[in-house]
């Protein structure tokens, strides 16, 4: 049987900022807070920031936020980044241009296309060098990042980061990969 202990947990949606406002309002001593639309990462330099995808926002803040909260340094932990599809936005933007002007494909829109976008700009701004996984399961991703994550500690690794997210479905894949809001835990 595989184990673990939870040492820390990070958590953004819109309303809800933090594990700790979530908490308070899964059991009903708060409600939901203003927020802005996405979250704004501590670890990337500004020119990063406004290159981020929403994706990536999410899923660093609340990587950032599980590390502050179990006392551990980003930068040493080996991490593990699971989404049901990555950015869908951005993949959708892809198919959509390359069908009609393939040409116009922006530059950073490419560059972010990629699964595993998250877990670079982890490495990055956390200056991590530890490795780092990117897993992408369609409904099961974040059951498989949390079996990546449960072997990983049985194969002797002290602690493990494991960030979930997702973000709003558009286009026609919004039909088979179905989510309302920006998402992180």
């Amino acid at each position: 049987m595989l184990t673990a202990t939870i040492e820390g947990i990070g958590f953004w949606a819109a309303g809800l900022p933090t594990w700790a406002a979530a908490h308070a309002f899964a059991t009903g001593r708060g409600g939901i807070v203003d927020t802005p639309p996405r979250p704004a990462s501590q670890l990337l330099a500004p020119n990063e920031r406004r290159r981020a995808p929403d994706t990536v926002a999410v899923s660093l803040e609340v990587a950032l936020a599980a590390c502050q909260d179990a006392g551990r340094d980003p930068a040493t932990l080996p991490s593990i980044f699971t989404s049901t599809h990555g950015d869908v936005a951005i993949t959708d933007y892809m198919c959509t241009t390359l069908a009609s002007d393939p040409l116009a494909i922006s530059p950073t829109k490419f560059h972010n296309s990629v699964h595993n976008a998250a877990a670079g700009y982890w490495t990055i701004g956390a200056g991590a060098t530890a490795a780092a996984t990117a897993i992408s399961a369609h409904r099961a991703s974040f059951a498989q990042g949390l079996l990546e994550a449960l072997s990983q500690l049985a194969a002797g690794e002290a602690a493990v980061l494991l960030a979930a997210y997702d973000s709003r479905s558009t286009g026609p894949l919004a039909r088979v990969s179905q989510s309302d809001s920006l998402l992180g835990a």
